[in-house]
């Protein structure tokens, strides 16, 4: 708690300075209030919509189950409901409060009320091409550290933000897949975690219904997701070997091969080259 506490006071210092600094460039003073305004939600879901598993994927020739949305009652964790007693909110923080951060700024501000300066020196099409970039490298990094419930849930919401997308699409089939492969080794834990309180409600709903699937559940349901899902498969590397793990873990050897053979004529040195045992 001490060391914390001044470890703020010396932050309020360096935002007095920052501010000096800012007033020093092209740039609109104030926007530093709306950098607080950014800050004080940085540690929410970005997108946390409810999601609608149901229509993601239910198929004809495979229903949705109402049964894995329906909610097992479980022991609650020691002390669940008192967390926010141990620790005041902002005790541990490296920073003050964002709203106190913005309020000190006011005073530094005020001569600068009229300031013509701009806001931001990017095109927007620019600035929305980094969003979309930084979107989709968290997915792939939460994949790559095996989280694939994270990855997996965020693909989703961003295939209602970005429709018919084959990288997403291609990202729920490398997902569940992994997932698969966790529930045979008896490794789903490291995949997908227990359903927590601490977790933003859609996402505690969403492992709760990986937690219900079997294996040929799992199995039945990437396949039939990336079927209708297939229009640039080609131009996609996460898709092809989507594509053909599904056929692998459905048990369709001929439908396996021609689609390792799609992957390594589209990408001869894929990153997924040993994951599909070209390697």
């Amino acid at each position: 708690y001490d060391d914390r506490r001044h470890s703020r006071e010396h932050e309020r210092e360096a935002d007095a300075l920052g501010i000096k600094y800012l007033q020093n460039t092209r740039y609109d003073s104030r926007e530093a209030q709306r950098c607080m305004d950014i800050l004080e939600n940085i540690d929410k879901a970005k997108y946390a919509d409810s999601l609608d598993l149901k229509a993601c994927f239910d198929h004809p020739a495979y229903p949705f189950k109402a049964e894995w949305l329906k909610e097992e009652q479980t022991l609650a964790f020691s002390g669940d409901a008192n967390d926010d007693d141990v620790f005041h909110p902002d005790s541990i923080q490296t920073h003050p409060d964002c709203p106190e951060r913005k309020r000190l700024m006011e005073s530094a501000l005020i001569s600068f009320s009229s300031e013509t300066k701009e806001k931001n020196r990017q095109a927007a099409s620019h600035f929305d091409s980094l969003v979309r970039t930084a979107d989709f490298e968290i997915i792939e990094s939460l994949y790559f550290y095996d989280f694939s419930a994270e990855s997996m849930y965020q693909a989703l919401q961003l295939l209602r933000k970005y429709s018919d997308e084959p990288y997403l699409e291609g990202m729920v089939g490398m997902n569940f897949f992994k997932i698969y492969q966790a529930l045979i080794d008896h490794d789903m834990d490291r995949q997908v975690p227990l359903p927590s309180p601490h977790q933003e409600k859609h996402f505690k709903q969403f492992v709760q219904f990986i937690h219900k699937l079997r294996t040929r559940e799992i199995a039945k349901l990437d396949y039939y997701f990336l079927q209708g899902k297939t229009s640039t498969p080609e131009q996609n590397e996460q898709m092809l070997c989507a594509l053909a793990l599904a056929a692998k873990i459905m048990e369709k050897p001929d439908e396996f091969e021609k689609g390792k053979a799609n992957y390594k004529k589209a990408f001869p040195k894929g990153k997924y080259a040993e994951l599909l045992g070209l390697k």
